[in-house]
This record gives structure tokens, C-alpha cells and sequence, in this order.
């Protein structure tokens, strides 16, 4: 059997809302020399039946227990077949011309392993809130990593060597596990974003860097230290540790960087809630600032918000 050129890589866990519009976003490219690996990481709220309803070859399904999001991805890696791997969140959209862009990018550019997109920041209703766009040059974009994650997660496309060279998503990161990942790809390899919106990722109240954006943070910066580490020695402490000696050294850094849970939480409501109210939803930004305050409601930045969301709602 021939290998395709593309795996696409998914991992769902209880993401039955959107679960549709997102796989249909794939199947309708206009590129189509790709297979679709998608990780059922234990869902329980009907993902299951959704994705079995889908009997097409190219669609591939495993069905697992719940071990989060590091280790579904890499289970799907194992199971990919392309010379390129590209990623694609459950609830979010690719723009149908997003892998073919992609592909005609690396095939042109030998020297890049890692290509992401511009992207929209989207309500529950698709509606556009935000247009993100992250540097594009290797050399900036490098640079700017060493603080700051410039990819989104579902938007790049990357090489299968770039994983055989520096490892998988690594599972001491619950989460930021992409950004420690293109940090290792950008040491070894150029990286880019195209500067065209084929992209839509989705502000949705339950997801993980809506309701922990504290503990993203804190994962996030951990990968950061880890280049530093690289860049000075060549190599991280989870490279040359024992089992033992990571998992006490990831415990130690992420609780230094963790403050108080509430707070964090509260924190994480507050920032989306600002982006839906200027991105002209203001009943979304509504839900945020209370579920905000229901965390804490003794956060004076939030009732301050909600005084400036009433404004603006009696203004309309």
C-alpha cells in the first residue's frame, strides 16, 4: 500500500459539539493525498458514535482509555504512515485550501521543518473575533520562541524527520506540549508561518487553555527554561534524567510557577472574556466575566469589566 504524503492528527475527548465541522474541514481540502488519524481519548459524551459514522478509507479511528492530550498525539504519530504531519484541533476549522498551501510550502522550502498558518480567534457560531498573525521569518520567529509560543497548535504542518531528529511530544508536558515541541524543531531546523488566514480556532468555554490558562502558562514557561538549558549545555535536564529525577524536577518547577488554583482559573475566564467583548459578542463575553466571578468574586478587574460590557450592551 502507498504511503500518503499527509497525516493528519487528532486527538477528541468529549468534543461531540464541533466534531463534525472539524473533521468536515479536513475531508473537504482540496489537497487530498492524506490520511486522517483520529484518537478517541476516552470520550463518554457521544464523540464515539459521531466519529464511527464515518466509514471512509482514508479516515482512521482508534479508540482508547483517557490518558490527555500528549500521549494520544503521539499514539497517533505511531500510527501515521506521511512524510508530512499536520494537526487539527477537534472544535476548530481549517480553510479548505490549508494542506495543499502547506505542502506546496515544505516541498518548496527544504530547509523548513515547521510551517503554521495564520489564524482567526471564533466564537461559538464561527463568528470572527480576532485575526492572529504571528511572525513569519525563521530568523524573527526563533527569536521571538525563546519566549513567547508563535504557532498555533492546530494549524502546522510539519515534517516526519523533524520528529525522527528531536523526539515526540514530550510527556512531562500536559499541556504546552506543542510549544516545547517547536521549540526543539526550531534549533534543528528553519520554521515559518504563511502569512494567509487558513485557520479558525475556537474559543469554547470548556477548553483546556480557556479554564488553565495559569497551568499553560506555567507548562509553557518550563519549555522555556528547557531551551535555555540547550542553548547553553546542548542538552535539558529531561534528556539526560532518570524517570525519577523528571518527574521531581517538572513537580518542583510547575508548583513554583502555580498560585492559587481560584485565582488562576478566574484569570484564564477574565482574558477570553475581553476578547469575545471586543470582538463584538458581548453575550459570550457575559458567560466568561460570570463564570469569572463565580470562581472569584471578589476580583475587582472582572466587575470592572462587567460595568464596561453593561455599557456597551445599553449603547447598541
Amino acid at each position: 500500500m502507498t504511503s500518503p504524503r499527509v497525516s493528519v492528527l487528532m486527538s477528541v475527548y468529549n468534543g461531540k459539539d464541533f466534531l463534525r465541522k472539524s473533521i468536515d474541514s479536513i475531508l473537504n481540502q482540496t489537497y487530498t493525498d492524506f490520511e486522517f488519524i483520529i484518537i478517541d481519548d476516552g470520550s463518554t459524551d457521544g464523540t464515539t458514535e459521531i466519529l464511527n459514522s464515518y466509514k471512509i478509507p482514508n479516515v482512521r479511528v482508534r479508540i482508547q482509555e483517557n490518558h490527555g492530550l500528549t500521549k494520544a498525539l503521539n499514539t497517533a504519530i505511531s500510527l501515521s504512515r506521511g512524510e508530512y504531519l499536520a494537526r487539527q484541533d477537534a472544535d476548530d476549522i481549517s480553510n479548505p485550501q490549508r494542506l495543499e498551501r502547506q505542502v506546496k510550502f515544505l516541498d518548496e522550502n527544504g530547509k523548513v521543518g515547521l510551517v503554521g498558518t495564520y489564524y482567526n480567534r471564533i466564537d461559538l457560531r464561527g463568528n470572527i473575533l480576532q485575526d492572529m498573525k504571528p511572525l513569519v521569518r525563521s530568523d524573527e520567529l526563533k527569536k521571538r520562541l525563546e519566549t513567547h509560543n508563535q504557532f498555533a497548535h492546530g494549524s502546522v504542518m510539519f515534517r516526519r524527520r523533524c520528529i525522527e531528529c528531536v523526539g515526540v511530544y514530550r510527556e512531562e508536558f500536559r499541556v504546552a506540549q506543542d510549544y516545547d515541541l517547536w521549540l526543539r524543531i526550531s534549533e534543528r531546523f528553519d520554521v515559518a508561518n504563511l502569512p494567509e488566514f487558513l485557520y479558525q480556532w475556537r474559543l469554547n468555554l470548556s477548553s483546556q487553555s480557556v479554564r488553565s490558562l495559569d497551568v499553560q502558562n506555567a507548562h509553557a514557561s518550563m519549555a522555556s527554561e528547557l531551551a535555555k538549558e540547550r542553548r547553553s549545555r546542548g542538552v535539558d535536564r529531561l534528556r539526560e534524567s532518570s524517570p525519577e529525577e523528571r518527574a521531581a524536577w517538572t513537580r518542583d518547577f510547575l508548583k513554583s510557577r502555580l498560585g492559587d488554583v481560584r485565582d488562576g482559573e478566574a484569570f484564564g475566564y477574565n482574558k477570553w472574556a475581553k476578547v469575545f467583548l471586543d470582538g463584538g459578542n458581548h453575550q459570550e463575553a457575559i458567560r466568561f466575566i460570570l463564570r469569572s466571578l463565580s470562581v472569584d468574586p471578589f476580583r475587582i478587574d472582572t466587575w470592572k469589566l462587567l460595568c464596561q460590557a453593561g455599557k456597551r450592551i445599553a449603547a447598541r
